[in-house]
């Protein structure tokens, strides 16, 4: 039970670090990212070809993650900011189409056959009578490092102000000259970085598909939930509960059903709290 709870942690830091992302998304523009797992795709499939182009892990996890930017940041600009003023429903199938797009775009052009990074990151350590791989003490690490550097940005950073100025009052943020266009592009530029690093992760941990986002997609959107769609923190904590929940369910029922199992933590956790754990953290 408590291995258990050990693997689920680590398993709940991505799934964490990827409700981070459609929390983000929600807190400024107040609609459900579909596309999010997408992005992680991408992400992890950028790395994977600046891999074979630079031979260097350290270069290729770089060059991945500015690309995965640039396709947070085109995202927004080709097929979001057309819609930006159409109703939720819309912009909900919007990003179910992206979704798609990309994931068979990747599939089409890297198949649908396993890969793997050549970043070194294999073994495992015990410590008081549990262990972990060396890959899950490695990717718990960013998710923090990036859920704590996200943090910052949100709180000093221009970028920050302008984003929890139009999550609170779009109107008053207007008429305070802060560029809506200009801060959604950041924005999504910022979202396009936390999936790259969500992918890279997944990545080192397991193998890349080109359906991997979208298997972590509804358990991310669970942990966000749960936590309270516009709270960070909760999303944070989310994910934790939400992958702690899964491995342990895992122990009764087949993985198969870990998806469900996702969904069963919600409801009973949202029996208890209505609103999620930081409902009422609704600013960025």
């Amino acid at each position: 039970m408590i291995q258990a709870v050990v693997n689920g942690i680590a398993d709940g830091m991505l799934i964490g670090l990827m409700a981070l992302g459609i929390t983000l998304i929600y807190a400024v523009q107040k609609f459900p990212n579909v596309s999010h797992g997408a992005l992680v795709t991408g992400g992890a499939y950028l790395t994977y070809l600046s891999q074979a182009l630079t031979q260097r892990w350290y270069l290729a996890v770089a060059l991945g993650l500015v690309l995965s930017v640039a396709l947070g940041m085109a995202a927004y600009q080709v097929v979001i900011r057309p819609f930006i003023a159409a109703p939720l429903m819309t912009l909900m199938i919007v990003t179910i189409g992206l979704e798609f797009v990309l994931d068979y775009t990747i599939a089409l052009v890297w198949g649908n056959s396993l890969r793997t990074y050549d970043f070194g990151l294999t073994g495992q350590t015990t410590v008081g009578g549990f262990y972990t791989t060396h890959a899950a003490l490695a990717t718990s690490a960013v998710a923090l490092l990036a859920m704590a550097g996200t943090a910052v940005v949100l709180t000093r950073s221009r970028l920050g102000r302008d984003m929890r100025a139009l999550s609170d009052d779009p109107s008053l943020a207007q008429v305070a000259r802060v560029s809506r266009q200009r801060t959604l592009l950041f924005t999504w530029g910022l979202v396009g970085l936390l999936a790259g690093l969500a992918g890279v992760s997944y990545g080192v941990k397991a193998q890349l598909t080109p359906m991997l986002g979208w298997h972590l997609l509804l358990p991310s959107f669970a942990a966000a939930i749960l936590g309270g769609l516009g709270s960070f923190t909760g999303a944070i904590l989310g994910g934790v509960l939400i992958g702690v929940g899964m491995e342990v369910f895992s122990l009764l029922l087949p993985t198969v059903y870990k998806p469900a199992m996702a969904f069963v933590v919600l409801t009973v956790l949202l029996l208890a709290r209505p609103r999620g754990l930081f409902g009422k953290a609704v600013r960025v």
